[in-house]
């Protein structure tokens, strides 16, 4: 994967977590990093570049997005080892608030929260808006 592909595919990535986490609040989530990605590319919330190629399946998304979500403080997991399964995952209380965040997009109803976008975000893998969405939820972590 090159760039932008690969932000274009970290975003989608990162709405699909976000939003199944935020879905399930507060109850945690077992996530399997490797079937969640194929789940993503068959709702075509992924593109199919993300599909698996190798039987290995050494190199993950999904598994790379949660790393960085657990480094960044917006989620939190039970005992690793980390991937293939992050057992318990489920939103921190920075992360929720953010995602409970008014969404503020143009085309969004009013009162939309970004979490409820990310939850609904369908087939719209390179859209600016779901773009707009995640950076909207990356600048919130960082003021």
């Amino acid at each position: 994967m090159t760039a932008p592909d690969n932000i274009a595919s970290f975003t989608a990535a990162c709405a699909g977590v976000l939003g199944e986490l935020h879905a399930a609040f507060p109850r945690p989530l077992d996530i399997q990093a490797a079937d969640f990605q194929e789940e993503l590319v068959a709702a075509r919330r992924l593109p199919p570049a993300c599909a698996w190629s190798d039987p290995a399946r050494e190199t993950c998304l999904v598994a790379a997005t949660i790393d960085y979500l657990l480094a960044e403080g917006v989620v939190r997991c039970g005992d690793g080892p980390f991937p293939p399964t992050y057992p318990a995952c489920v939103l921190t209380a920075r992360g929720f608030a953010v995602l409970q965040s008014p969404a503020e997009l143009a085309g969004e109803p009013r009162g939309e929260t970004l979490g409820g976008v990310l939850r609904k975000a369908g087939a719209v893998t390179g859209s600016s808006f779901l773009s707009q969405a995640v950076t909207a939820v990356f600048r919130l972590l960082t003021t």
